[in-house]
């Protein structure tokens, strides 16, 4: 164990980053307000149905900076 974690400590705990981030870009894609409510809900399908892809997706390419207010 070259850094002293376990591998299994990593096969779990990967999915549950993973798992956050998928819920964490659900949440952001529901409260943007900077895109229009139609692709809003479409973003928002893509993420649920693709999971990871979708949300990948959508932090490249649908996500657009907000400002700090």
């Amino acid at each position: 164990m070259p850094f002293g974690v376990h591998p299994l400590t990593l096969v779990l705990l990967f999915p549950l980053l993973l798992s956050a981030f998928w819920i964490w870009m659900l949440i952001d894609c529901i409260l943007n307000k900077t895109i229009k409510d139609s692709q809003k809900l479409l973003w928002f399908l893509l993420i649920l149905f693709t999971h990871i892809i979708g949300a990948l997706l959508y932090v490249l390419i649908g996500r657009s900076p907000q400002k700090a207010s």
